[in-house]
Formats: structure tokens, C-alpha cells, sequence
């Protein structure tokens, strides 16, 4: 069913394709207010987000001010304002610290569990590690479905 006809769409699809598309003048609780009016989404869930993300100290500085790794969790915490049943995340570790990787590969293998989230990285050996199944797609576009992944 294309987006758009998707009835509540932030509670079906929860997407990160780019965690520079906040406005450097505001702040990531600013950025997620907005998210949310736009989803539809009670701002109640704003504090909720921004805790498992581990950004509930940092979200009143200015996004322009905020390391890639910051932003990322910030777009990641958007995604999951709706508490979606599917997650589309693009290069999730981008700009994350080793603390952060292991937060995400925590984060994704809990949400996993229950839901479904599709992942693109060029970093396969991080997608091993926690993927059930990884389909790499070359430059001929011929895709290749690969192993199991463990979560731990």
C-alpha cells in the first residue's frame, strides 16, 4: 500500500533517511514537537522518546550545535514517536560513538523482537551482528540474501 493511504502513517512506519534534516535553530525537543503535530502524535510521548534515545539531557541545545551522532538519535526518536510496527532506518550508526553503536544494536534487536525493522549500511559486519537476514543489493542490482545475525 503506497504511504500516503496509510491510515495513521507514523504509527505504521517509523523512517530515518537522513539525520541532517533538522534546522539548526531549533532544538531537538523543538524538532520532536513538530514531529509529533504533524503525526498526530499526544507531545506526551515527546519526554518517552527522547529517554530511550538517551537524549532527555541534550534536547534543549540548538540542533546546529548537536554532533551527527546527537542527530541521529534525535531522527531515530522521531521515528519512534508513533510507535510504529515498522522501522526503515538509513545508515542508523552513522556518527555514532562505540557507547551509541552498542545502544543501537541493543535498541534495534529489542525492537526486532517484536516488530520489523529494514536497515541499510555499507557496514555489513555491523548489520551481521544484528540482523536476522541481510539482502546486499550491488551495482548490478542483483540482490543477495545472507546468513542469520545474533542479537546480544
Amino acid at each position: 500500500m503506497p504511504y500516503r493511504q496509510l491510515e495513521r502513517p507514523a504509527q505504521q512506519v517509523g523512517v530515518v533517511l537522513d539525520a541532517d534534516g533538522l534546522h539548526p535553530t531549533r532544538t531537538g525537543r523543538q524538532h520532536l514537537a513538530i514531529a509529533a503535530a504533524r503525526a498526530g502524535v499526544n507531545t506526551d510521548r515527546l519526554e518517552a522518546v527522547l529517554a530511550e534515545v538517551g537524549m532527555s539531557r541534550d534536547a534543549g541545545g540548538r540542533a546546529g550545535a548537536y554532533s551527527l551522532g546527537m542527530r541521529q538519535r534525535i531522527a531515530i526518536a522521531a521515528a519512534l514517536l508513533g510507535e510504529p510496527r515498522l522501522l526503515v532506518l538509513d545508515e542508523p550508526s552513522n556518527g555514532l560513538d562505540p557507547a551509541g553503536m552498542h545502544w543501537l544494536r541493543q535498541k534495534l534487536c529489542a525492537f526486532a523482537a517484536g516488530e520489523t525493522a529494514l536497515i541499510s549500511s555499507h557496514l555489513l559486519s555491523d548489520l551481521q551482528e544484528i540482523a536476522d537476514d541481510v539482502v546486499v543489493v550491488t551495482d548490478r542490482l542483483q540482490a543477495v540474501l545472507w546468513g542469520s545475525g545474533r542479537c546480544w
